[in-house]
């Protein structure tokens, strides 16, 4: 019990949410960057790369300065209280939440023409405590050359930026009640392994000798050659590419009713590789077999004529589903 309560204390201690807070504007700083600007998605796979990058230099960092006191290096508790925190920012100012839902709070007010008709359809309906309706402000925000802290701007953002921020306050204590109710039948009664947590269970574990592996950086070691190379082969055409990503094998299926397959990519990304080495074989094998029956889903519409059914064959219906059954 006291090993327990140790361990408690030391995972959510003021340095850590001090270093954790300090690193949140530059996390979010880094998104915008990667997604926005640049239109790479960090965050719409998990380990959040961004954050998994972050821990693993705050861990080399934590190492060198155990060696000069061991006060001064952070626990595994420590580093996983600000990883935890640093996913949960990521995952809120993600192209998939923050950057989306900023977006559109005046995007029908800005966007409304005589020609969509979109003010006599459904502005009027439209809370505006829950939106943004000033033009002028709205102008500052979609052509710039302005800025936010303006009195008129800060009070047209204001209301419905306090009603969303308590939204999604009261969204995050609702998925963690849902965690609560889920973590005896997945932890205890399934034992699941959570294989997404395993890296940074590992690399923040002083016990567990990761970055003394000789095989973890030889691992690490490929991946970072091949996107090396593949960086310089974007910026230098004449570096050879290494064909790893979505390689289409469409071309082996022309013929009716195979056509109806669409595309068919092969793609060898190293971090889904070594993430596949840790998920149990049977939900392994169901993303391979899966993907193939929603293949052949749309072999056999186009043999029964079923194609011209609006959405079939309902992807997204039957994905929820899978998602309800396996909770």
């Amino acid at each position: 019990m006291k090993g327990r309560e140790w361990g408690y204390q030391r995972s959510v201690t003021f340095r850590s949410i001090l270093i954790a807070t300090l690193l949140i504007p530059l996390n979010i700083y880094w998104i915008i960057q990667l997604e926005v600007i640049r239109y790479t998605h960090p965050t719409l796979i998990h380990p959040l790369s961004n954050v998994i990058f972050i821990l693993f230099f705050l861990t080399g960092f934590s190492i060198i300065l155990g060696k000069l006191s061991s006060k001064l290096s952070l626990g595994q508790g420590e580093l996983l209280t600000i990883y935890v925190i640093l996913c949960i920012v990521s995952s809120l100012s993600s192209h998939d939440m923050m950057e989306i839902l900023v977006t559109i709070l005046g995007y029908p007010y800005w966007f409304a023409s005589p020609e969509n008709d979109w003010g006599d359809l459904f502005l009027k309906q439209l809370p505006r405590w829950l939106t943004v309706g000033d033009m002028r402000a709205l102008s500052g925000f979609y052509r710039g050359g302005s800025s936010l802290y303006v009195k008129r701007h800060i009070m047209a953002w204001l209301t419905p930026a306090a009603w969303w921020i308590s939204f999604i306050i009261l969204l995050l204590f609702t998925m963690l009640c849902i965690n609560t109710f889920l973590r005896r039948q997945w932890t205890e009664r399934e034992r699941l392994t959570y294989p997404i947590i395993q890296l940074p269970l590992e690399m923040t574990d002083t016990r567990s000798g990761f970055f003394k592996n000789g095989l973890m950086w030889l691992g690490f070691s490929i991946a970072a050659v091949i996107s090396i190379i593949n960086l310089l082969n974007s910026i230098f055409p004449s570096v050879p590419y290494i064909p790893v990503k979505r390689r289409s094998i469409g071309y082996l299926f022309t013929e009716r009713p195979w056509n109806a397959m669409g595309d068919v990519r092969i793609s060898f990304y190293p971090f889904a590789i070594g993430i596949a080495f840790m998920i149990p074989l049977d939900l392994l094998l169901s993303c391979w077999v899966f993907y193939w029956l929603y293949k052949m889903e749309l072999v056999i519409g186009s043999v029964m004529g079923w194609r011209s059914i609006s959405r079939f064959p309902y992807a997204n219906e039957q994905g929820f589903g899978a998602y309800i059954g396996i909770l």
